[in-house]
């Protein structure tokens, strides 16, 4: 029986075996304090009458003990995917689905993965082998559910985004020049817009040099880059960035017009 020590990952890496296909376990408990229970034993006790019940020969586990599901990172899960380009193993036991994935996109995803490796997964609690026609039917229709779910999920975001916008907040990921997002002192729509002093002040000599004086775009720049003025990317004026922005890539005419007055 191997030791699980607190929330790090331990692995059983896989050892010689002959003649039955070579599997090996994937055992994962969320929190610390399920890693002394029996939630571990109870999952390996699963997978070991699996693979008896399947012909195989458990050759090592991997264990996330203490990982959340939803963590991005799984050290012993990591560790199995780089070791399973070795042909080491051919068959991933787990005790129960939603121990291998956080969630339906992200399990249909690594099963995905561990297919193109070679390798056939096999859940114990739902009964699903990805080797057989109803195991490979059962995950087509957890793939149809999978897409409905990341359609309704793009509808929920786009009208979560229409709303903030009537409501007068700030969604795109990086404000007009001129501007700086802040949080929404009401906290109805998360971010707004609020007018950035120093680029604000970089604005209006740009409208006193281009606009009211009218002097050639370089010397323009040259006056904008000794005066202290920078594009949004914090670097000086160039003929491009300047030129662009005169153009209409940068803040919108609206823009232009309050800081101008």
């Amino acid at each position: 029986m191997m030791h699980v020590v607190g929330s790090a990952a331990a692995s059983r890496r896989p050892r010689a075996g002959a003649g039955s296909p070579r599997a090996v376990s994937h055992l994962r408990v969320s929190t610390g304090g399920q890693v002394d229970s029996t939630s571990i034993d109870t999952q390996r006790e699963q997978c070991q009458a699996l693979a008896r019940r399947h012909g195989l020969v458990l050759v090592g586990e991997y264990v996330d003990a203490g990982v959340s599901g939803a963590a991005a990172s799984r050290p012993a899960l990591d560790e199995l995917l780089a070791a399973a380009p070795a042909g080491e193993v051919e068959v991933v036991l787990v005790a129960k689905l939603d121990r291998l994935g956080r969630s339906l996109l992200h399990l249909l995803g690594l099963i995905e993965q561990l297919t193109v490796l070679g390798l056939r997964v096999i859940s114990a609690s739902e009964g699903i082998d990805t080797k057989t026609p109803p195991g490979r039917m059962m995950l087509q229709l957890l793939g149809a559910f999978a897409e409905f779910e990341r359609e309704r999920l793009r509808e929920r975001s786009r009208d979560g985004a229409y709303r903030r916008v009537l409501a007068g907040g700030f969604v795109g990921s990086s404000p007009p020049f001129g501007y700086r997002p802040v949080p929404d002192r009401c906290g109805a729509v998360g971010v707004v817009l609020d007018i950035d002093p120093t680029q604000a002040a970089c604005i209006r000599a740009m409208y006193r040099l281009l606009v009211q004086d009218r002097v050639p775009l370089m010397r323009a720049i040259t006056d904008l880059n000794s005066a202290g003025h920078r594009s949004a990317s914090g670097k000086p004026w160039t003929k491009h960035t300047l030129s662009r922005w005169v153009r209409g890539d940068g803040p919108t005419i609206a823009a232009r017009t309050s800081f101008a007055a």
